[in-house]
């Protein structure tokens, strides 16, 4: 009897033991199964990552965790160790070949168009806060062809590399720079074109001929050799690169908030007309009382260029601190100077900001100076390089004035394709 019971336990504890195996089984299957369907393949951003702390020297294991930590951060399906270290050991994902994954064939014109236009709608709704990827467009292009019926529900679009070979290859799109523009308002740009279409009337030549242009600019008064580096440092704004040397020192620019700090600056004051700088003014500190002195110093100029006449057309911003002050305009008056003044934010309409400034800052930090130079020296070399522009250039720019003008009666004054 004893004997049938210990044989009957027996039996039932290897009967639990095995169904509590297969379970285990079972679920082991059945969440590598999941964790298999769920995870997404790595991404162009990922493996640029790896690529990354690969180049600096990281081994496998925390590669892995920078990759896992970002996809929590992003809810994402967590990548497994395997992937990972066959990527790092040049099994999988070849970079440089043209991607598989997605539908590829069959993609023509029109799907492309569809792509383009979902790319410069996420861009506009970004609104500059956030970065566009191409992994927002080929998701957003996806459903798009979908929605518009030029891609079946069960098809693929193209994944994110391939879509952005296509359009760089075949639409000219690529990362490139965000240009920066003056912000302007509504109110801004109703005044810009207002003005526009009373002077877009004038001929190119009169604007050569007939009218100075004056402004202000602080230059920063580079004199030792390293912080003329870093002042051309500070130019540069693109490399030609690949994404795994982003570290390398050979490639890092000074960030250009920081590449004129403790440099001291001085501010000028210049006037141009027909083909030269016809007055060049160092401001010790600009008010009122200083613009007044200037504009002495503009109208003995202007007599010297076109004799003496009743009255000097002269284009100026609305500066209310010197060109629009009180004791500015009553100078101007005494001096027979009539004053153009620009729109609100529009430099584009003042040859010395569209380009005569950007010219001579150009050619002092070209020129092979040796040492260290006393300010005394910048400010004559800084002098004889402004006065010595070509005269051909300096014309070339001034007559640029019509068409900037036209341009901005074309875009109802907002940005021009010459800003």
């Amino acid at each position: 009897m004893l004997t049938l019971m210990i044989r009957d336990l027996v039996v039932t504890f290897v009967v639990l033991m095995l169904a509590q195996g297969v379970r285990c089984l079972a679920t082991s299957h059945a969440s590598f199964i999941a964790s298999s369907a769920a995870m997404p393949h790595f991404s162009s951003t990922e493996l640029s990552l790896m690529d990354r702390l690969q180049k600096q020297g990281s081994d496998p294991g925390p590669i892995f965790k920078a990759v896992n930590a970002a996809r929590h951060r992003q809810r994402a399906p967590l990548a497994s160790s395997s992937a990972v270290y066959r990527y790092l050991a040049g099994e999988t994902y070849d970079r440089d070949a043209e991607e598989a994954r997605g539908r590829t064939s069959n993609f023509g014109a029109e799907e492309m168009a569809v792509y383009d236009r979902v790319r410069k709608r996420l861009q506009k709704e970004s609104g500059n806060e956030w970065a566009v990827t191409w992994e927002d467009v080929a998701e957003e292009g996806q459903m798009e062809l979908r929605k518009r019926k030029l891609l079946k529900r069960s098809e693929d679009g193209l994944a994110a590399e391939t879509l952005r070979k296509r359009a760089r290859d075949e639409l000219g799109v690529g990362r490139r720079p965000a240009p920066q523009h003056v912000t302007r308002t509504d109110e801004d740009e109703k005044r810009r074109l207002s003005q526009a279409k009373v002077w877009v009337k004038k001929a190119s030549t009169f604007w050569g001929e007939d009218v100075a242009f004056i402004d202000n600019k602080k230059f920063v008064m580079a004199r030792t050799p390293l912080q003329r580096k870093r002042m051309r440092a500070a130019r540069i704004v693109n490399h030609l690169r690949k994404a795994s040397e982003r570290n390398d020192p050979t490639y890092i620019a000074p960030k250009r908030s920081h590449s004129f700090t403790g440099i001291p600056s001085v501010e000028i004051t210049a006037a141009v007309a027909r083909d030269r700088i016809v007055m060049w003014r160092q401001a010790k500190s600009w008010n009122g009382a200083e613009a007044a002195a200037m504009y002495k110093d503009l109208a003995s100029a202007l007599r010297r260029v076109w004799g003496d006449r009743r009255q000097y057309r002269v284009v100026e911003d609305g500066d209310t601190k010197g060109y629009q002050s009180n004791i500015g305009k009553s100078a101007k008056q005494e001096h027979h100077i009539q004053s153009w003044k620009l729109p609100p934010r529009s430099p584009e309409w003042m040859p010395l900001d569209y380009s005569i400034w950007a010219e001579i800052e150009r050619r002092m930090l070209d020129a092979d100076v040796k040492g260290t130079e006393t300010k005394a020296q910048y400010l004559a070399r800084l002098r004889k390089t402004a006065l010595g522009l070509p005269k051909p250039l300096v014309r070339k720019v001034v007559l640029q004035m019509k068409e900037r003008i036209q341009a901005t009666v074309a875009s109802k004054g907002k940005h021009i394709a010459m800003d």
